[in-house]
């Protein structure tokens, strides 16, 4: 689904937040964070949402690049849109040159094909058509006390999807066409 990327690249870290729980991290974002310090010094560039920021600093550890001010708005904290360009943003700001790049991602696995294709989509947009982009396999509990009801359980989720994938089409993020070859490649 994703074509190989070019030689001599650099594995960057691109953590989503998966819920939270009034603005602190909850289990999800805290299994998230310590798959990321287990992880730490595999990159030399971490880009978190805040709420696994959050986490991270617990464990002694400051993401180069944080997303701040989506999660507690809800018009915006399930738009893995100005997520995605928020992570490109801060590798762009930092210097790094998006084509050279091998893209780690980190994110809980029901989320994980959403983060990758908005993430290709994007990269697409901005003229990069080879890229490396892998979800982690980090193992992500569900969080029965999160803020957000849709990452509470795997029902939800599914729930969820559906009317999201609808809301996308209808705000143009996603097309049919987009949609039907997605299925097609799985």
């Amino acid at each position: 689904m994703f074509e190989e990327t070019p030689m001599n690249t650099t594995p960057v870290l691109l953590a989503f937040a998966w819920g939270h729980r009034n603005g602190e991290p909850g289990i999800s974002n805290e299994d998230l964070g310590a798959y990321a310090v287990a992880h730490w010094d595999e990159y030399p560039y971490h880009s978190l949402q805040s709420e696994i920021a959050r986490a991270v600093r617990e464990w002694g550890k400051i993401a180069e690049y944080e997303i701040t001010g989506l999660a507690l708005k809800q018009v915006h904290s399930r738009d893995s849109v100005l997520i995605v360009r928020g992570h490109l943003n801060g590798l762009v700001s930092a210097g790094y040159d998006l084509a050279r790049l091998e893209y780690h991602i980190l994110c809980k696995e029901e989320h994980g094909l959403a983060c990758m294709w908005f993430l290709q989509k994007e990269l697409h947009a901005r003229g990069i058509h080879r890229s490396l982009i892998v979800r982690m396999p980090a193992v992500v509990r569900f969080d029965p006390r999160s803020s957000q009801w849709y990452t509470r359980t795997p029902v939800k989720v599914w729930i969820y999807k559906v009317c999201r994938g609808i809301e996308s089409v209808l705000r143009g993020h996603i097309h049919i066409g987009d949609v039907l070859q997605l299925i097609r490649r799985k």
